[in-house]
């Protein structure tokens, strides 16, 4: 009887180690075990690569903010760009990767997008809107950032055409939807193509 108790004893201990040691070298479970139910639960590490909005994406933003020239009646019309403009504009003609802020004015409330640049001829674009209290900071404007999943993935317009707008001043390139062949939602779910 000693025997055959031996084979039991050797694999409840064997359990009780595998039980107490939990995940190898401490590193955490990439599941929960519900043993009520069988299933198995997504821990933080699934659930968390999906970026809350652009601005945790961590791509460099060169150009500091890109203001939309306005096309208001009894506003003077611009002969050129402003630094930030020629800036956004060379980055687009080389496709990135990186950030760009865009501004479309502070009628009543500043509102604009923040593009992404993802290196491979498409943007993520989410739009914001400035906020009096709370929100995020964005070049010193606290502003209601939409959520990575209400933003859209745009395709960018061939570098060419960025090129032809450097060398010669039109006020159509300095507006974001000139910049894009066409814009869908919702944008995939990664800051990366």
């Amino acid at each position: 009887m000693r025997a055959n108790s031996r084979p039991t004893v050797r694999a409840n201990v064997l359990l009780l180690l595998l039980t107490a040691c939990g995940a190898r070298d401490g590193a955490p479970s990439d599941t929960e075990d519900t043993s009520s139910t069988g299933a198995t639960t997504p821990t933080t590490s699934q659930t968390t690569d999906i970026p809350t909005n652009l601005l945790e994406c961590g791509a460099a933003s060169p150009c500091g903010v890109v203001l939309a020239n306005s096309g208001a009646p009894g506003v003077p019309t611009p002969t050129g760009y402003t630094a930030d403009q020629t800036c956004a504009l060379q980055q687009l003609a080389a496709v990135g990767p990186l950030r760009l802020h865009y501004s479309d004015g502070c009628a009543g409330a500043c509102y604009g997008a923040l593009i992404l640049l993802r290196g491979d001829g498409s943007a993520i674009a989410s739009p914001y809107e400035a906020v009096l209290e709370g929100g995020v900071d964005l070049d010193g404007i606290a502003v209601e950032l939409a959520s990575f999943a209400d933003s859209e993935l745009c395709i960018l317009k061939p570098p060419p055409y960025f090129a032809a707008c450097l060398a010669a001043f039109d006020n159509d390139c300095t507006s974001r939807a000139s910049w894009f062949d066409g814009c869908e939602a919702p944008a995939p779910s990664s800051c990366s193509p």
